[in-house]
């Protein structure tokens, strides 16, 4: 019987960290690009944009886009956390208690707009991401629509298991 348990712990375990590598279980395979594609991008963007530029550090994973012609100063961002248990895992609670709630996107999601940066921050299950449009020469504000931004992370988490 003890055999047993120990078989079955590490038969558990083996199955955690290969969910947790996103080897197993995860249908958009742990690749934020999955969750806002190029096409995305392009679409919230107006036309072509540069990218998608990837990086991955400890439990973050993100994806990005530049755009080009008259949006060129404009990067449009995702990052991914997964796990994660609230949206305070992936902002400082200070913008999550100053943002506008929204509904309608995953389990949680709220809205921040500053200057020339907004973002929506959404949190579904155990997964939480945000969607950031940033414009670096400051001569959109907001570098692009909210209505967009919020479609972008509509999508993104239709796209999440």
């Amino acid at each position: 019987m003890k055999k047993l348990f120990v078989v079955v712990l590490a038969l558990v375990a083996i199955g955690y960290g290969l969910w947790h590598l996103g080897l197993i279980g995860r249908a958009w395979g742990s690749d934020p690009c999955k969750l806002l594609t190029k096409q995305d991008a392009e679409a919230a963007l107006g036309g072509a944009v540069d990218g998608p530029h990837t990086k991955a550090v400890k439990s973050w994973k993100s994806c990005g886009y530049r755009g080009q012609g008259d949006m060129e100063s404009v990067t449009l961002n995702m990052e991914v956390r997964d796990p994660c248990a609230d949206l305070t895992d992936i902002a400082d609670p200070s913008i999550i208690r100053g943002g506008t709630q929204l509904s309608g996107i995953g389990d949680e999601a709220v809205a921040s707009s500053m200057s020339f940066v907004n973002a929506i921050y959404v949190r579904k299950k155990n997964v939480c991401f945000y969607v950031i449009a940033t414009d670096y020469d400051a001569r959109r504000s907001p570098p692009i629509p909210a209505a967009q931004l919020r479609n972008l992370a509509q999508t993104a988490a239709t796209r999440l298991p």
